[in-house]
């Protein structure tokens, strides 16, 4: 079965992975699933609230396209793009100093901060590429969905 996703879809599924969330999305309903990924989120994430989507998606996992957070490498990836894109030889020097310390995450949003027109910048080239990537999932599902009909594994 391929799947298509609509991009608001899309932009919704990149949206809660960026924020810490798992998401499945519903191969028959569209019905996207989240919830709080442990590792990335800081607070409590055994919430009752949280305990009968994953019941939920557990029992019913093979019925859900599961879809994958950038990892820190990915991530950093993404920030070293956007900085080797900055045009002003200054600015881009100090965010490279940025995240060449311990805990460059940090360390970039600091420096970013400061530069306003750069972060609202950052915001709009990050939530793309965060598409993008959950779009590369779709699309390798989706390839792999194909060669299974055809009878290639």
């Amino acid at each position: 079965m391929v799947v298509a996703i609509t991009p608001v879809k899309l932009k919704e599924i990149a949206g809660n992975l960026d924020m810490g969330m798992h998401c499945l999305y519903h191969l028959l309903t569209g019905v996207l699933e989240t919830y709080p990924d442990e590792l990335r989120m800081m607070g409590d994430t055994d919430d009752p609230i949280w305990k009968d989507v994953k019941k939920k998606l557990k029992k019913n996992a093979k019925e859900y396209l599961a879809f994958k957070a950038m990892d820190n490498y990915e991530s950093m990836k993404v920030i070293r793009v956007f900085i080797a894109n900055i045009d002003d030889d200054s600015v881009r020097l100090r965010f490279e100093d940025a995240i060449n310390f311990k805990k460059p995450f940090q360390n970039f949003k600091e420096v970013l901060n400061n530069y306003m027109d750069l972060r609202e910048q950052w915001f709009v080239y990050k939530d793309a590429q965060y598409i993008a990537h959950v779009q590369e999932q779709l699309d390798y599902f989706n390839r792999k969905e194909t060669h299974e009909i055809d009878g290639v594994e």
